[in-house]
């Protein structure tokens, strides 16, 4: 994995819920979701870990799959931490939401792939003030 992304959806409001956004996706797209997104399979093929059962522990190969997760999961946490760092995107956005907020995301997100394939062990801002 590269640790860039290749498909998102810009410009949806934030009160939309998750669930909506993905029931109109593709059944050839797979989730990476942690475990408050229990059930999302019934939608869309979904890697998620697996949770403990009420006294039970998991097996070491459930832990096993569940560390490997995480490792793969952190690195699209890492890439939302870096598109955050653009000031177009941290903050309210004032403009029109429909085509301008598209295009500002868009380009916020391609400037965080190419930062991504430019310093892909570095999660510091692009541009920090001294």
């Amino acid at each position: 994995m590269s640790g860039v992304v290749v498909h998102f959806f810009p410009g949806i409001p934030g009160a939309v819920h998750d669930l909506t956004c993905i029931a109109g996706s593709s059944k050839y797209w797979a989730v990476l979701a942690d475990k408050g997104y229990q059930g999302l399979q019934n939608f869309i093929p979904v890697y998620s870990p697996k949770k403990n059962l009420k006294h039970q522990r998991l097996t070491t190969e459930d832990e096993t799959r569940n560390a490997k997760l995480a490792a793969t999961r952190i690195r699209c946490e890492n890439w939302y931490g870096r598109l955050k760092n653009w000031r177009c995107l941290a903050a309210k956005f004032r403009g029109d939401r429909e085509e301008t907020y598209k295009k500002y995301f868009a380009i916020c997100a391609a400037l965080t792939n190419f930062h991504c394939a430019l310093q892909p062990k570095s999660f510091s801002p692009i541009l920090t003030k001294n």
